[in-house]
C-alpha cells in the first residue's frame, strides 16, 4: 500500500485509528467538522439530538 495518507480528511481520521498512529491536527479537524455538519443536519430535519450509550448500559445526551 502506498503511502498516500489523505491527511486533513475523516478518510485520513479513520485512517489514523485503523493505523493506530497519532492523530494529527487537521484529521482531527475535519473529524470535528463532519460531526457538526451531522449534528447540523439532524437539527434541520427536526430529528432529536443523539443519545449514546454509556458503559453502564445507560443512555446520556451526546
Amino acid at each position: 500500500m502506498a503511502d498516500d495518507f489523505r491527511h486533513g480528511t475523516v478518510r485520513g481520521y479513520r485512517r489514523h485509528l485503523r493505523e493506530k498512529t497519532v492523530t494529527c491536527e487537521p484529521c482531527l479537524h475535519a473529524r470535528r467538522e463532519d460531526d457538526a455538519a451531522k449534528k447540523r443536519a439532524r437539527e434541520a430535519a427536526g430529528n432529536p439530538p443523539r443519545r449514546r450509550k454509556t458503559s453502564r448500559g445507560k443512555t446520556r445526551d451526546a
